[in-house]
Parts: structure tokens; sequence; C-alpha cells
């Protein structure tokens, strides 16, 4: 009877044991992904496309920053819904004649004073490599439109490359490059794509830190 009682007390002591430590697990994953998803939740990239190299560069920011950081096009957002919902943001833009996106640069003046302190990192994408000064000049006078605009410079910035699929184009923009490629660079349009997953995700990486000392203060 004794050693009856004794396995019966021993078999409940192993089982509350047990499924206590899964508990505590599993509260604990829990709690790390209730803390990312918060943390997370509360960030947005703001994206301006043009072909759709943009959209996948926020994509792969998007991956290294953390899957629950919203994916937001500057063509259908609710700029005052997005500014009540998100207390962190990323911003980019692709570039083309003119510059960077005219609806992103609207965002930037319309609700400067509500944008500030919330913009943490801006990116373009663009076709300039950045190899030469005067590359690293135009990458510079894009980003400029931004900073300028939004009033301040993030302590994330970076550049990014775009890519072309010339089947792909509208009739007005394959003229446009065709005159470029023939008058300037003299060489026939052609596609090319130099976008950078990898470097991408880096770059959303690099801001886990600041945002979990922002989500903490």
């Amino acid at each position: 009877m004794t050693r009856h009682l004794d396995r019966r007390a021993f078999l409940k002591h192993s089982c509350q044991g047990g499924i206590g430590a899964l508990l505590a697990l599993n509260f604990g994953c829990s709690a790390r992904q209730a803390v990312d998803s918060g943390l997370n939740s509360r960030t947005a990239i703001i994206y301006a496309t043009r072909y759709g190299s943009t959209q996948d560069t926020a994509g792969w920011i998007q991956q290294g920053l953390g899957s629950n950081a919203a994916l937001l096009d500057i063509e259908t957002l609710d700029a005052s819904q997005t500014l009540a919902d998100y207390d962190h943001l990323v911003l980019g833009s692709g570039v083309w004649v003119g510059g960077v996106h005219r609806q992103l640069k609207a965002l930037l003046t319309k609700h400067s004073q509500a944008l500030k302190d919330r913009v943490i990192a801006t990116f373009v994408v663009c076709g300039t490599r950045g190899d030469t000064e005067a590359e690293r000049q135009g990458i510079a006078r894009y980003l400029d439109q931004i900073h300028q605009a939004l009033g301040y410079t993030p302590q994330f910035v970076a550049h990014f490359g775009g890519r072309i699929v010339v089947e792909k184009l509208t009739e007005k923009d394959r003229a446009a490059l065709t005159r470029f490629y023939k008058n300037f660079l003299n060489r026939p349009l052609a596609s090319w794509d130099r976008t950078d997953p990898s470097g991408a995700n880096r770059f959303g990486e690099s801001m886990q830190t600041v945002l979990e000392k922002l989500h903490r203060a």
C-alpha cells in the first residue's frame, strides 16, 4: 500500500512539475513574443514605390526589423490614422525625375510637427551606385529632399540599388529612359537589378536596439 501511494504521489508530483515547467516555458515564450509584438506593432515602414523595387526593399527592411512592423504604401495610407497608430516610423522612397515621391514630400510638409522625433530612419532606392563623388552627391540630394521637409536627419540613413525591367515600363517612362540612356550614358536601355536584400535586412536589424530603448522609455 505504501509503495502504491508513493508511486501515485511520485507520478502526481512529476506531472505537476512537468506541466509547471511546460507552462513556465510557454509563458516565457509568450511574454517575449508579446514584448516583440508590442515593440514592432508600434513601428511602421512608409514607402513610396513606382515599379516595386522600393516596396521590396521596404519588405526586406521589415524582415530585419521584425515581421510585425507594418508596411504602408504612401499612396494608400491615411496620414492622420497612421500618426495615431504608430510611434516610430521608417520612411523610404524610390526616385525619378524630380527626386523622391511627391506624396511623401507632401506628407512631410503637412505633418512635420507631428512627425518630429518619430522618424528614426530614412532611405532612398535609386539607380545611382554611389561609386563616385558626383553619384554620392546625387544620393545626398535625394535624401535631403526628405530631411529638409522633415526638419532633421534621423539616426539611420541609407540608400539602396533599384531595378528596371524594360518590359514593365510604361510607354512614357520607356521613352524618357531610352533618351536618357542614349544622350547621357551612350548605351541602349536594358533591364538591370541592383536591389540588395541582405543590405536592407541589416539596415532593419541595426534599428532594433534603438527601438527597444524607445519602447522602454
